[in-house]
């Protein structure tokens, strides 16, 4: 559902305000996302892999591995993860409490500091969880400031002093410049079809729901 409502939005950018696309925008599907957090060394038990996404959307490159590296001069980056039936990932073998909101948003600013972007200079920046409206209440806890921001501290006190500079110093300041939340599916979908897209995507997305017994 989630490759047909970008691939809609990505012909129509700035539509209905919510400017999911800005000029030049890209999105990209199962894109990787490096961490602070890959191994130091070998047999690093502290470590984990890169995030992989539902989906991306900004000013990016695609490199080997599918991995997801921010162009210069970019103002948008946003990670979007679709949900029907599943839930977040509620943390790594590692972090158990480490959950899948977390990881994305602590990627996302080390992928930005990694290609030199300053707090605050995307206009566009941030993490997004699409869900039925009647499961919105499941993800609303995970899907803020505050819950993110509590359980990357968690991970970083794991490394000791090691990544505390990082914490303070870039992470913070990406968290509190970035869009954190979520949306129902149905809402993208009336915002879609008052700009023209028809029913069809409603009667997908609800053969989608009746599938996964929703």
């Amino acid at each position: 559902m989630l490759r047909l409502v970008l691939d809609w939005y990505s012909r129509r950018p700035g539509t209905d305000g919510r400017a999911l696309f800005e000029q030049g925008a890209r999105w990209f599907s199962e894109g990787r996302l490096s961490s602070q957090f890959l191994p130091r060394f070998r047999g690093d038990k502290l470590a984990e892999a890169h995030t992989h996404t539902d989906g991306v959307v900004g000013h990016f490159d695609i490199e080997q591995r599918s991995e997801v590296r921010l162009r210069k001069g970019a103002t948008q980056l946003l990670v979007l993860e679709a949900k029907l039936a599943s839930r977040l990932s509620s943390g790594t073998t590692r972090a158990p409490g480490y959950d899948q909101a977390a990881r994305s948003v602590a990627c996302l600013a080390h992928v930005a500091a990694e290609a030199g972007v300053a707090p605050g200079s995307l206009s566009s920046y941030g993490f997004w969880v699409f869900a039925p409206q009647k499961r919105l209440g499941e993800f609303t806890s995970l899907a803020t400031a505050e819950s993110i921001k509590a359980k990357v501290r968690e991970r970083v006190e794991q490394f000791g002093d090691d990544k505390i500079e990082w914490y303070n110093g870039i992470f913070l300041p990406h968290l509190e410049s970035m869009s954190v939340g979520t949306m129902a599916w149905e809402d993208l979908l009336s915002a879609m079809e008052s700009e023209g897209a028809g029913t069809g995507f409603r009667q997908f997305y609800q053969e989608c729901c009746t599938y996964a017994n929703l």
